[in-house]
């Protein structure tokens, strides 16, 4: 089998990464193969032992042809005329990923970042939230229910330096999300999740990746819009 690279550094958000023989991954490619092993998951779960590249690609909403070209940047899977061994593949997948470790995660800006963490299952084997930090004095204090304390602001670099994530989910709006990645970077977290959408700037070994909902409901209106048999468009401001 190819060589496979340890992508954890990817899924916050490094343009491409290496895989087997040294090629380069888009990023893309890295997303799907989180789809894949979350189909897997549910597979295994459901006690299913194999599945084909066009089962486990219609699951993951892809062409066949996609997932075995994402598979190949790390290897040869599966058996012609069987598919993929369920949990073989997972734990391949798991592992490329870099996602057998629990990665610690510090939630700044508790209304965004934790309903967003949770509703999502992001608290748990994968990532384990260790920090949370509001300026909301409503809030400082209060623990969620992962069991962790929301902490003021004022004390988020002493505890960051104590705890050391590696990652952490920003649910700010500007200034605000600037002034804290730059915070967050000096005390250093080395990933950082942000909920704004909005580009911030950060040195260059933190690595930014961004949740734009807004966009993306942007681009479902426009999808659904296009679709929309004559008379039922929506209506133009």
């Amino acid at each position: 089998m190819a060589r496979r690279a340890n992508l954890g550094r990817a899924l916050t958000g490094v343009p491409a990464v290496f895989g087997g023989d040294d090629r380069v991954v888009p990023r893309p490619t890295v997303r799907r193969l989180s789809r894949y092993r979350r189909m897997l998951a549910l597979l295994a779960k459901r006690g299913v032992n194999l599945v084909s590249s066009q089962q486990l690609a219609e699951m993951s909403g892809v062409r066949p042809v996609q997932l075995r070209k994402d598979l190949s940047y790390f290897g040869r899977f599966g058996v012609r005329g069987l598919g993929y061994d369920v949990r073989g593949l997972l734990a391949e997948l798991t592992e490329i990923l870099g996602l057998r470790r629990g990665w610690p995660v510090a939630l700044v800006g508790i209304r965004l970042a934790w309903p967003f963490v949770s509703a999502h299952d992001l608290h748990g084997f994968r990532y384990r939230v260790v920090a949370a930090f509001d300026h909301d004095p409503e809030l400082v204090g209060m623990r969620l229910e992962c069991g962790v304390e929301v902490l003021p602001m004022d004390s988020m670099a002493e505890s960051l330096r104590r705890l050391a994530p590696p990652m952490a989910v920003v649910g700010l709006q500007p200034p605000a999300s600037q002034r804290v990645a730059e915070e967050l970077a000096e005390a250093g977290v080395r990933g950082i999740l942000s909920l704004d959408g909005n580009g911030i700037r950060v040195p260059g070994h933190v690595v930014v990746q961004y949740v734009d909902l807004s966009a993306a409901m942007d681009a479902l209106a426009f999808e659904v819009n296009r679709s929309s048999a004559p008379g039922e468009q929506g209506i133009a401001p």
